[in-house]
């Protein structure tokens, strides 16, 4: 027989014990961590001019779960003479009269560099949009 020492882990301390074994016997261990979901986006705030005009810049979107997340636009309510259509990656969405509009749901962990275009059409004042990302 041999002495060989196993790291077990006890209350967040770890403890070095000597155990004995001989050729047939075997050790497992099981680890366990719950990692909280984190998502966010890096964005400044978007500011499209009155008038018909556009804005582009540069998001980073980046979520470590895989329970998926959604990336929300917060405006102001538009007119109904007044349009905009945000594209996030190249996926065209109308941004709602309401003031709060659904750009995407993702699923998966994820790290990315997102291109933002928002085409503004009549507007009567300039539009502020804010994105943000919530879990789901």
């Amino acid at each position: 027989m041999r002495a060989i020492y196993s790291a077990m882990i006890a209350g967040g301390f770890a403890v070095c014990a000597p155990i004995t074994a001989n050729a047939e016997s075997s050790a497992n261990i099981v680890i366990r961590a719950h990692v909280p979901q984190v998502c966010v986006i890096s964005a400044a705030t978007i500011e499209v001019p009155e008038g018909n005009n556009s804005f582009q810049t540069t998001v980073i979107e980046s979520c470590n779960g895989g329970q998926g997340y959604s990336i929300l636009a917060s405006h102001r309510s538009l007119t109904d003479q007044e349009t905009a259509e945000l594209s996030y990656g190249g996926q065209n969405v109308p941004l709602q009269a309401t003031g709060l509009t659904n750009v995407t749901t993702r699923y998966g962990a994820s790290h990315e560099r997102i291109n933002v275009i928002v085409d503004g059409k009549q507007l009567q004042q300039p539009l502020a949009i804010n994105l943000s990302v919530t879990p789901i």
